[in-house]
């Protein structure tokens, strides 16, 4: 069975995040989804994803 963690994190310098969690163990394999908040998305981040649909 899945399981879901949600949090909220900043995009860090050189457009990196990081998810911290003690539910999460070294070494497991996690599927990560990112949501991009409401107007925080520019041009340029609307056009990598269009690259990344085709």
């Amino acid at each position: 069975m899945k399981s879901t963690l949600h949090l909220t994190t900043k995009v860090l310098a050189g457009n990196r995040i990081e998810i911290e969690s003690p539910t999460l163990l070294v070494g497991q394999t996690v599927e990560v989804v990112v949501f991009i908040a409401d107007g925080s998305a520019d041009s340029l981040t609307e056009e990598r994803e269009l690259s990344l649909e085709q």
